[in-house]
Formats: C-alpha cells, structure tokens, sequence
C-alpha cells in the first residue's frame, strides 16, 4: 500500500508545465514558483512529452524554455525524493534520477534549437539542464550554478 506522502507525489498538479505556441515558437514555462521551480517527476515526464511533440512538428521551429517567478529551475525536488527514499520507495527514487538523465539527454539531442531564458537562479539539475540546450540567455539576476561541484574536485 501506498504511503499518504507517495499518494501526493503522484497526484501532482497538471499545471507545473505551462505550454503555448505563436507561429513557430513553442514556449514551455516551469510553474512552480513556490518551490523556485524545482523539477517534480511529473514535471520531468511533462518536459520531455513536450520536447518530443516539439521534435515532430515540422511547423515549430524553435523551443524556449522559462521559469516563472524568481528562478528558471533550482534543481530537482530533493526534498520530496529523500522523503520517498526514507520511507523506502526506493524505485520511485532511481525511476526519479533516471528520467532526469534522460530529459538532459532528450534536451542536447534534439535537432531543432532549445533557448534556455536564464532568469534569477539556475541551480543543481536546472543548471545542468539549461546546459544541454542550443542556447542560454542570462540576464544580470541570473545566478547559475551547482552546489555539488566541489565533491568532484571541479
């Protein structure tokens, strides 16, 4: 059975993902302002729903990516995954990670242009994320970066 905290992770809300089109741009906004955008699994699943749709459509012609409120993406729901994994869903954990990976991977392999719009932080996953794409645009509020480098002796 299920705990009440997995219940909710998979009942996320449908609107962390905003999507709109204008002639041959398509415009996906992270809607999580609350939580800095941080990367839910549905969100993830959403992302790369929409960078296959925008792969297939020949009459988009390129993709822009954007956070809504203070940040782009501060990385992904750490939070809500040590949750899972203390309460020994581990699976749901590892499924997390490598949904991450391939949405980073489905991002630098796309071959039409993904322009990342930089606004205020980019951290973590959000930070390797935005590196994938084509193009980034920072702006002075633009803080990028990620916490786990100086692990890796970088």
């Amino acid at each position: 059975m299920a705990s009440p905290s997995f219940a909710k992770v998979l009942m996320e809300e449908n609107t962390q993902i905003l999507e709109e089109r204008n002639a041959r741009v398509k415009t996906i906004t992270l809607n999580r302002p609350q939580k800095f955008n941080a990367l839910t699994h549905k969100m993830i699943l959403q992302l790369l729903k929409e960078f296959k749709e925008f792969e297939a459509d020949p009459s988009l012609k390129i993709l822009i990516v954007k956070g809504k409120g203070r940040a782009l993406c501060s990385g992904g729901d750490v939070p809500i995954i040590f949750m899972l994994m203390t309460e020994g869903h581990w699976i749901f954990a590892a499924h997390y990670y490598v949904k991450l990976l391939t949405l980073c991977f489905s991002t630098a392999t796309l071959a039409k242009p993904v322009v990342f719009l930089l606004n205020g932080v980019v951290m973590g996953a959000g930070a390797g994320f935005s590196l994938m794409g084509k193009f980034r645009v920072a702006t002075e509020n633009t803080v990028h970066g990620n916490n786990g480098l100086n692990d890796y002796k970088l």
